[in-house]
């Protein structure tokens, strides 16, 4: 009788050699299967990456982490974007940085702290930049996320000092407008010293600058404004203040030296004159002093009616030396 197992022939059991070459093939599948998969993982696709193909035109976009890297948008140029992200990568301490550009895509790599491939990419586009961030082979979240953080706050920090400096730069355009427009109307009230409140120039010469020596005078005035008479009594009056003083005469010397020996000469005796002024004469030592040649009264410099004779003295002193002629 005819068996089924006659009629079906098995297969020979593998030798030693075949058996070999079966195992080695599928341990060398399964190598290339897990290193592809590693080499995938530490590469960024271009031009996005993570399955992310498009972004918004209004010029920001998110942060996203999908596949183990991280994506986010930024409204700045690339080269902005570029240093900011330098400065992040040199705040987490990844060094040993490179950089490198393909199709438009610009790569800096570096090593962080801990030995780890750090990857960011950065994506030119027309409203934004695009920056694609891994960290380690399977990537980091929480790394990555604090690198984007860092690289958020530079450029705010950036927008903010560029606010500033373009609010300054605003403020001193229209202080120099203020300024010139207030030195424009009237040449005259500029250089004098307007008063606002009496609508009069105070004309003092203290305060004003030749407009000639003035390096930040103007010449855009017309002619109307000018006032050639009030210029020439100004400059006059500038050369008589620089003047100096002219030497002492000689005239000076002798009043000056007449008034000092006014000042020097001592007062009479009292006591052996006393008799003498009273009936109308004069002090030893004294020159007599004639009454005018019309009057036949007493002298006028000796009083009758003294209490005593040290005030009459000095009376007559006082009248005598007020009343003396200068030469």
């Amino acid at each position: 009788m005819l068996r089924w197992n006659d009629l079906v022939r098995r297969p020979a059991a593998p030798s030693g050699p075949e058996l070999a070459i079966r195992w080695w093939a599928v341990v060398c599948l399964g190598l290339t299967a897990i290193f592809g998969s590693l080499a995938g993982c530490n590469s960024l696709p271009a031009p996005y990456g993570g399955g992310l193909t498009s972004g918004p035109h209004l010029g920001v976009m998110g942060y996203t982490y999908t596949q183990g890297q991280g994506s986010q948008g930024f409204a700045q140029p690339a080269p902005v974007v570029r240093e900011a992200v330098l400065d992040a990568m040199a705040e987490l301490r990844i060094g040993d940085l490179q950089q490198r550009e393909v199709n438009g895509v610009l790569t800096l790599s570096g090593i962080t702290a801990d030995r780890r491939l750090a990857e960011v990419a950065i994506v030119s586009q027309p409203d934004f930049s695009l920056v694609n961030a891994r960290i380690g082979s399977f990537g980091d979240r929480v790394q990555t996320r604090t690198l984007f953080d860092h690289i958020t706050n530079k450029l705010n920090a950036r927008e903010r000092l560029a606010k500033a400096q373009r609010g300054q730069d605003r403020n001193s355009d229209s202080r120099d407008e203020s300024e010139l427009a207030d030195s424009r109307p009237n040449r005259q009230r500029n250089r004098v010293g307007y008063d606002p409140q009496t609508d009069r120039a105070s004309r003092s010469w203290e305060d004003e600058i030749d407009p000639l020596d003035d390096p930040n005078a103007t010449d855009d005035l017309d002619d109307q404004d000018r006032d050639p008479e009030f210029d020439q009594r100004w400059r006059r009056a500038r050369d008589l203040e620089s003047r100096p003083l002219p030497p002492p005469t000689e005239s000076d010397d002798i009043s000056t030296r007449r008034d000092d020996d006014l000042e020097a000469r001592p007062l009479p005796r009292p006591a052996s004159d006393a008799a003498t002024l009273k009936l109308g004469g004069t002090p030893r030592g004294t020159q007599p002093r004639t009454a005018p040649a019309s009057s036949s009264r007493q002298s006028p410099w000796i009083s009758r009616d003294a209490v005593s004779d040290d005030v009459m003295l000095r009376d007559v002193y006082e009248m005598g030396y007020q009343e003396s002629p200068r030469l």
